[in-house]
C-alpha cells in the first residue's frame, strides 16, 4: 500500500510530536522533583543537614530558583560539614602518556594543601587556576569552587574555603565528571603526605652565552636562582618508598632524584619541565 505525501507529513509530525512530549514529560518530572527536594530540604531546615552531597544538592536547586543568597549560606556549611575524619582512597596514573607505569593510591580528605601559584584573588582572563567563583579541577579528584579566604594579621591568605562537587570525581564515569572546566591544578591531602626537602638547581647563568660580549663581566649574568632550597615540602605519602635509582616528577616544576633518608627525604633536581632559556631577538 502506498503512503501519500500528506499521510508521510502525518507521521512524520506525529513522531516530531511525541519527542517532544517525551521531552517535556522528562523535564516536567525533573522540576517536580526538584520542587520536591526543595520543599524537603526547607522542612528539614539547614541545620539539620549534616552531609556534604546533600548541601551541595540543597544549594544547587536554590541556585537553579535563583535564590542565590540561600545559596550560599548552604554551600559554606557544604565546606564546613565535610566530615573531618573522612578520607577516601582516588586512583592516579604514574604516567598519564605511558600507562604501562601502572597507577597509584592517593588520599583525599576535607583539609587539602596547593601550591601558592594555584590562588590568586585578583586574576586576569588568561589565568586559568584556583580563585574566588571560578572552578577548577583538582587532579585525579573532584571539581572545586573557590568561596571565600582567610588570612591572617599580614593580610597573608593562609586557608582557601572551596565547595566541591561531589558526583564530579574523575574516572567515574558520571555526567558531572566529564564536565570540561579550563584549569587543573594538583594537591597534597593534608592529613595524609610526607615532609621533604627539596633542593632545585638551575642553570647558573641567566644567558646561553654569559662570555658573548667581551666587555661585559661574566658575573653580571649568574642567575640568583640557580639553587633554590626548600626544606618545608609536602608529598604524597607514598615518596617515602622512593629509591635513588629512580626519576620522579614533581608536577609543574620538573624531574627529581632522591638524595638522601637521612632525618628526611631530600630530592634534587635534575631536569625543570620547560626551557628557561629567553630568546634574544
Amino acid at each position: 500500500m502506498e503512503i501519500s505525501s500528506f499521510q508521510s507529513y502525518l507521521i512524520i509530525l506525529f513522531v516530531v510530536l511525541i519527542i517532544i512530549s517525551i521531552f517535556v514529560f522528562r523535564q516536567f518530572l525533573k522540576t517536580r522533583s526538584e520542587e520536591l527536594n526543595l520543599v524537603n530540604f526547607e522542612q528539614r531546615g539547614l541545620d539539620s543537614l549534616t552531609k556534604a552531597t546533600e548541601l551541595y544538592e540543597f544549594g544547587s536547586i536554590q541556585i537553579k530558583k535563583r535564590l542565590y543568597s540561600e545559596a550560599t549560606k548552604t554551600f559554606l556549611k557544604a565546606i564546613e560539614n565535610y566530615e573531618n575524619d573522612k578520607s577516601e582512597n582516588l586512583v592516579a596514573e604514574n604516567n598519564p602518556e605511558d600507562e604501562s607505569y601502572g597507577h597509584r593510591e592517593i588520599s583525599f580528605s576535607k583539609n587539602l594543601y596547593i601550591e601558592r601559584d594555584d590562588f590568586k584573588e585578583e586574576f586576569n582572563r588568561k589565568y586559568f587556576r584556583l580563585s574566588i567563583g571560578k572552578e577548577v579541577r583538582l587532579k585525579n579528584a573532584y571539581i572545586i569552587k573557590g568561596e571565600r579566604v582567610e588570612k591572617n594579621d599580614s593580610g597573608e591568605i593562609i586557608k582557601i574555603y572551596c565547595t566541591y562537587d561531589p558526583k564530579s570525581k574523575s574516572g567515574s564515569g558520571t555526567e558531572e565528571s566529564l564536565r570540561k572546566v579550563k584549569g587543573t591544578i594538583h594537591w597534597i591531602d593534608k592529613n595524609n603526605n610526607e615532609k621533604i626537602s627539596v633542593n632545585n638547581y638551575d642553570r647558573l647563568f641567566k644567558v646561553e652565552s654569559p662570555d658573548g660580549n667581551k666587555d661585559d663581566d661574566f658575573r653580571m649574568y649568574l642567575n640568583e636562582n640557580s639553587f633554590v632550597q626548600v626544606k618545608n615540602a609536602y608529598a604524597e605519602s607514598n615518596i617515602i618508598d622512593a629509591k635513588k635509582e629512580n626519576y620522579y616528577q614533581f608536577q609543574r616544576n620538573g624531574y627529581y632524584k632522591l638524595e638522601s633518608k637521612n632525618k628526611e627525604l631530600t630530592f634534587n633536581r635534575t631536569v625543570t619541565l620547560r626551557d628557561t632559556w629567553k630568546s634574544k631577538s
